[in-house]
């Protein structure tokens, strides 16, 4: 009897895509429907681990193998049914110097600007950039969670709002209908869904560690960029074979 592809297709390796919310996977899904040779599913971390004042550069690995037995669990997964882990977060403008931090008695938490974070508590922010570095310096050097499975760690800037939306500062109640406007642009159109990403509006040239190296310079974490285009385009490559 002939397999179905629905069963080939739980049969094959999953690669997983975190994500930080639900504005997030609902723009993001596209990726699962695109590319469908490497089957790819994407979750939610229930928030951004590098800004989780309780998640720590000791345990933010710990923490999110946590995450992927979760979804194992759930899904009912071994280790060796997961091919590799794509993780994805938020830049938020840590990489800026403290003199780039403005006070401004009149914002209630933080204000994002391409030269500027503003609040009203400067050393809420100082202290929230480094402990998000340092997070991310941890997982930039990690290869593999959940003792085995591969692992790569990717940036948006200044935010995902900022970089699908050209926003910044959007409020909450508007990200999750900004996220379906973007997914019902692109649903039938995977070429334009790459081309985005891969667009020098938006786009932080060079190789994975070459982009990393780019954001963490003077204000760029500030500026509207994205590195996940390397992944979307080793998908694109998977396509045409």
């Amino acid at each position: 009897m002939a397999i179905t592809k629905t069963k080939e297709t739980l049969k094959r390796k999953v690669v997983i895509l975190l994500v930080e919310g639900k504005s997030d996977k609902t723009a993001l899904n596209l990726i699962e429907k695109f590319y469908t040779s490497k089957n790819i599913k994407v979750y939610t971390t229930g928030g951004d681990i590098t800004s989780n004042f309780l998640i720590t550069y000791n345990n933010c690995v710990k923490k999110l193998t946590e995450k992927i037995k979760e979804i194992r669990d759930d899904k009912k997964l071994d280790r060796n049914d997961i091919y590799e882990i794509i993780h994805l977060i938020d830049t938020d403008g840590a990489f800026i110097s403290d003199e780039f931090i403005e006070i401004d008695k009149s914002i209630k938490d933080f204000h994002y600007t391409l030269d500027f974070i503003k609040t009203n508590n400067k050393d809420k922010v100082i202290k929230r950039n480094n402990e998000k570095i340092s997070k991310i310096k941890v997982l930039l050097e990690t290869t593999k969670i959940d003792r085995s499975i591969k692992y790569r760690l990717f940036f948006m800037s200044c935010n995902l709002d900022h970089v699908l939306f050209d926003e910044m500062n959007l409020k909450d109640e508007d990200k999750v209908p900004k996220a379906f406007e973007f997914r019902k642009k692109y649903q039938k159109d995977r070429e334009g869904f790459f081309n985005f990403f891969n667009s020098k509006e938006c786009k932080a040239s060079g190789t994975y560690s070459e982009t990393w190296s780019f954001i963490k310079k003077e204000k760029n974490s500030l500026h509207r960029y994205n590195n996940l285009w390397i992944f979307l385009e080793e998908l694109e490559k998977d396509n045409q074979n």
